[in-house]
């Protein structure tokens, strides 16, 4: 199997690409190829001919989209069309990777592949653009809908993510103000790339939601985070009125899968067992290597 990894600066293509080994051919970050370059896209990939895609390159900054639509669906749907038909042409098998943001939070049972998405902001609209594209476009895809990222190399994108912006604050001796009305299931990309890699060896296509079993605020994951850490550390819950944010976010999105081959092959991890596991490797990365002052 032969492996194009494009989006490689981000926090999930971290995780993904050691799980390839020799199989990948290269990996790109937006630096080296922009996926809204068409032309340079279908040179590169038409170059290579890979038997796999795999796209983690995505506009991803959720308030900045509510005043710049337009960049949103450039990256997240425009893009992903233009490399749904290059995929399909060259008879490449498509990953991509979508949002719980695609839904409207109205239900308060975890969200599964079947339910119909409705969108409440304009990034979740451009997610649910591009998967559309797929399906109308790819004769072979994975879209994978997950929760929460969060990884060891931090989201390029927006500058960090919630564990690593907790973390910073705690330590800066700010005020932690976290919203208590917005439950999700926060996935680390460790377990994300590990199921996603079962799931392309094992040839499942179509619509998978991963994401790590159970459920939490926000204020409850940051908490958590502290817990672990031994942090004496007060957690302010506050409404999302409160934080005034241009767009607005479902009150639920908690994701689970009702495909029993995505069971079978790739188990998640619950939130509390993968926040641990990740707080491990975080520490592990950040000590000093022996006999490095």
């Amino acid at each position: 199997m032969s492996v194009v990894l494009l989006g490689a600066g981000g926090q999930l293509a971290h995780d993904l690409a050691p799980l390839f080994g020799e199989e990948l051919l290269h990996a790109y970050d937006h630096e080296q190829l922009d996926i809204c370059d068409r032309r340079a896209v279908e040179r590169t990939l038409e170059g290579l001919k890979p038997q796999v895609v795999v796209n983690t390159a995505a506009y991803v900054r959720v308030d900045d989209a509510e005043g710049e639509p337009a960049a949103a669906e450039l990256v997240n749907a425009t893009a992903v069309a233009d490399l749904a038909a290059i995929c399909r042409r060259i008879e490449a098998k498509l990953v991509h990777f979508s949002t719980d943001y695609v839904f409207d939070g109205m239900k308060r049972t975890p969200y599964v592949e079947s339910d119909p998405p409705h969108p409440i902001n304009a990034y979740g609209a451009s997610k649910l653009a591009g998967e559309r594209a797929i399906e109308r476009t790819c004769r072979d895809y994975l879209i994978v809908r997950t929760s929460g990222l969060y990884g060891v190399a931090g989201s390029s994108g927006k500058g960090g993510n919630f564990v690593e912006t907790m973390i910073r604050k705690a330590q800066a001796g700010e005020e932690i103000r976290v919203v208590a009305d917005q439950a999700l299931a926060p996935t680390s990309t460790a377990a994300v790339a590990v199921g996603v890699r079962a799931l392309i060896e094992a040839g499942v296509g179509g619509l998978v939601h991963l994401a790590c079993q159970g459920e939490c605020t926000w204020a409850e994951f940051a908490e958590a985070i502290f817990a672990e850490l031994g942090l004496v550390q007060e957690v302010r819950a506050i409404g999302s009125d409160e934080l005034r944010s241009p767009a607005k976010r479902p009150a639920y999105s908690v994701l689970t899968s009702e495909r029993p081959e995505v069971k079978r092959l790739a188990p998640m991890p619950g939130w509390r067992v993968a926040l641990q596991t990740h707080l491990g490797a975080r520490a592990q990365r950040e000590r000093p290597t022996a006999g490095m002052q």
